[in-house]
């Protein structure tokens, strides 16, 4: 076939149409070596081999070859691709080279691309009804062209690989696999599907909570039972605290409680019987349960039985309120507040029954705080009791915030601590007391103020 002369070639054929928006580029990359076959770009010289060599006419006609080929290559660009093309990471240099810039786009048409995903798509291609053989077999091919079957050097190996990708039934390794290149052995595969699953059994081992047992846990499990649905019921139904009565009876739905307008002869005041008041007490001779008592209203086994533990030191510490809180055991705890480096903390009880975390005013320095150091905008959710039944002279005079940390394993949870004149003890909130989780874990934790 005859050569032609690069310096003196016209084009005269049409080269197909590049979209990088609607391109199929294994099918466009055949219409172009079609189309410099058609159009003589193929048979181009880049020397005049009937005269001596020249280096001068060589490199003219070489610079002629790669400018008739960029150009022809470059009016197969819809604007889209010319807009791809101008932003290539190329050189000047790389950019008068037609398969330089076809090896750029082809890296940017296929990123993110994996001949597996094809492959899946392929063993999952299933004829239609309406589909002839001939068709079938025509879409089985041009999909296996994408699949690049032609180029494996160990085709057992990527048989494997590739139902490892498609069965792995695991989003997470699926998509590490996806990620692999395209060159990535069913060795790389196995090594990675390794080391994720061994991450999760080690992340699983670091982050489970060992689970530490206690006198006063063994004692709540022991006494912990689930009653039966009838006791449930009758637990929800609940006794009205004022008359005594059953809250389900009729008369006490529709009437109200006939105590509403009772006056006490313990207490002088309204709204109860003589047999409820809370400063009356009860057939034992123990104290009716207030929120300093810290008596459990809930019908719950293991809460039933901390409270009877916790009601045995706070009796102690009500017949002297003075006394070291040391004494009582570990089912006290501590509040404390950081001031600089130096630690300065009060001790105070694991009050499940109080609905707020409350220190009294002359402890204030004890924590190294002043008045001045608390906030007056947020008051109390309810005004504190107490235990003897006397006129309430509890005063909140501010708030602070603070830290409350277990030191043995770090537990820790935010809490507003109320400072109350007139208050005997330091105690915990309920809510405190179950974010820490004292109820099945009495250690002690400290408060550190964050203000």
């Amino acid at each position: 076939m005859e050569k032609l002369d690069p310096r003196y070639f016209i084009c005269r054929a049409t080269p197909p149409t590049l979209d990088v928006d609607n391109v199929d580029w294994t099918q466009w990359k055949e219409d172009w070596e079609t189309f410099k076959g058609h159009s003589g770009i193929n048979r181009l010289l880049e020397a005049d081999y009937t005269k001596p060599p020249s280096d001068e006419v060589t490199t003219a006609m070489r610079a002629a070859k790669r400018t008739i080929t960029v150009d022809a290559l470059k009016t197969t660009f819809t604007p889209s691709t010319a807009k791809v093309v101008r932003n290539l990471p190329l050189t000047q240099a790389e950019r008068q080279d037609a398969t330089t810039i076809i090896c750029g786009l082809e890296e940017y048409l296929e990123a993110g691309t994996n001949k597996r995903v094809y492959r899946k798509e392929f063993q999952a291609r299933i004829r239609t009804e309406d589909e002839t053989c001939d068709a079938y077999m025509i879409a089985l091919k041009d999909m296996a062209r994408k699949c690049k079957f032609t180029q494996e050097a160990d085709p057992e190996s990527e048989r494997i690989l590739d139902q490892v990708v498609a069965g792995i039934n695991d989003r997470e390794i699926t998509e590490k696999l996806l990620q692999l290149p395209n060159t990535a052995t069913l060795d790389d595969a196995l090594k990675l599907a390794r080391n994720i699953m061994a991450s999760r059994r080690n992340a699983e081992a670091i982050i489970a909570r060992p689970t530490t047992d206690t006198p006063m846990a063994s004692r709540l499990r022991q006494n912990t039972r689930v009653p039966p649905k009838e006791q449930i019921d009758k637990n929800k139904r609940g006794t009205c605290g004022k008359c005594g009565h059953g809250k389900d009876k009729p008369w006490h739905q529709t009437k109200g409680c006939p105590a509403a307008k009772a006056t006490c002869r313990h207490c002088n005041k309204k709204g109860h019987y003589d047999r409820c008041c809370p400063t009356f007490p009860d057939a034992g001779g123990r104290p009716r349960p207030t929120a300093q008592t810290n008596a459990i209203t809930d019908t719950s086994e293991d809460e039933g039985a901390l409270s009877s533990i916790v009601s045995e030191i706070n009796t102690a510490t009500l017949k002297n309120p003075l006394d070291p809180l040391e004494k009582l055991g570990t089912e006290t705890v501590t509040i404390a507040h950081w001031k600089g480096i130096s630690s300065r903390r009060v001790s105070c009880l694991a009050d499940t029954g109080s609905n707020t975390t409350c220190v009294p005013l002359q402890d204030l320095s004890r924590l190294g705080l002043t008045t001045s150091d608390l906030t007056h905008t947020k008051p109390p959710p309810q005004s504190p009791r107490q235990a003897d039944g006397q006129p309430n002279n509890l005063r909140t005079v501010g708030i602070f915030r603070a830290r409350v940390s277990w030191a043995p394993s770090n537990r820790e949870t935010i809490a507003d601590v109320y400072v109350i004149d007139g208050l005997a003890q330091p105690m915990l909130s309920r809510q405190v007391c179950r974010e820490l989780q004292i109820f099945v874990s009495p250690h002690r934790p400290t408060i550190n103020n964050t203000q």
